[in-house]
C-alpha cells in the first residue's frame, strides 16, 4: 500500500531524488489517501507541512536534513503518531504503519483546497514563530493541534456539515 505525497514546487527541489515517475492511477493508496506537503523555515531550518486530503489532518515535521531523506518514511511515521496521539484519538503503532503504508512522493497536484488550508496554517506559524522566536521553544504539537481542531465545513455551509480534522480522522480510523 502506497500514501501519495503531493510535494509543493518549493519542497520538490530539495527532494528531486525521492519524485517517482509512476502514475498515480497504477497505485494501491493508503487508507488516509494522499498528503499535500509543504516546506516552510523556521531559523534556516526545513520544516514540512502535510495536510491530509481526506481529512484536512495536518502534521509538521521539524528540522529535516538532506542525510534525514533516506529515513523519510519512519519521520513522517512517527511525527503523525506523536502527533495523533497528542490529539487523544487512540490508536496503535501498527494501526498507523498500516494506514500510511510505504510513501511516495508526486508533483504537486494544485489542490486549491488544501492550499489554502496549508495558506492559513502558514499565516498562523509567522504570528508563532515571531511569539516564540526559536524552533527549540515552538509547541509544535500545541501549534498543530490547533490547526487539527479548526472547524470546517464538509458539502454545504450549514450547522450539521460542521466538522473538524481530528473527527474526519476519527471516522476513518473507526471505519479501518
Amino acid at each position: 500500500m502506497i500514501t501519495p505525497l503531493y510535494t509543493s514546487k518549493k519542497l520538490e527541489k530539495h527532494i528531486s531524488g525521492l519524485m517517482t515517475n509512476a502514475s498515480i492511477e497504477e497505485i494501491d493508496t493508503g487508507k488516509l489517501g494522499a498528503w499535500n506537503v509543504n516546506l516552510f523555515y523556521v531559523e534556516r531550518k526545513k520544516c514540512w507541512l502535510a495536510t491530509n486530503a481526506k481529512t484536512k489532518y495536518s502534521v509538521i515535521l521539524t528540522d529535516i536534513k538532506a542525510k534525514d531523506l533516506i529515513e523519510i518514511n519512519e519521520i513522517f511515521e512517527s511525527s503523525l503518531q506523536i502527533q495523533i496521539r497528542f490529539d487523544g484519538i487512540a490508536i496503535t503503532s501498527e494501526k498507523i504503519r498500516n494506514l500510511i503504508g510505504k510513501i511516495q512522493f508526486y508533483p504537486t497536484n494544485n489542490d486549491k483546497k488544501i492550499i489554502g488550508f496549508q495558506n492559513s496554517h502558514f499565516y498562523t506559524l509567522e504570528y508563532r514563530k515571531a511569539e516564540y522566536g526559536s524552533l527549540k521553544y515552538m509547541p509544535i504539537n500545541t501549534i498543530v493541534h490547533q490547526f487539527n481542531t479548526h472547524p470546517f465545513y464538509i458539502g454545504k455551509r450549514s450547522i450539521p456539515n460542521l466538522t473538524n480534522p481530528i473527527e474526519q480522522l476519527k471516522l476513518i480510523i473507526k471505519n479501518c
